[in-house]
């Protein structure tokens, strides 16, 4: 699910996988185990993503769609 919402700000905000491994200091490789749930980015790197991809750390974590929903029950 991390790796998704990564993955969706990351296409929202026209950047690549590069752009953000770039930016975090780590490899393009790095970025793609994210989004592809192999591995977690440290609390640094979120707090990185958060500033590039224009969202919050919760939205990386727990998504939009989701954090909406549970604030409805």
């Amino acid at each position: 699910m991390i790796g998704d919402n990564i993955k969706f700000y990351r296409k929202k905000n026209q950047l690549t996988q590069d752009d953000i491994a770039e930016a975090c200091n780590v490899t393009r490789q790095a970025v793609s185990k994210w989004e592809n749930g192999e591995s977690l980015p440290t609390v640094d790197n979120l707090y990185a993503l958060s500033r590039l991809l224009h969202t919050s750390v919760d939205d990386i974590l727990i998504g939009e769609k989701e954090r909406d929903d549970e604030q409805c029950h």
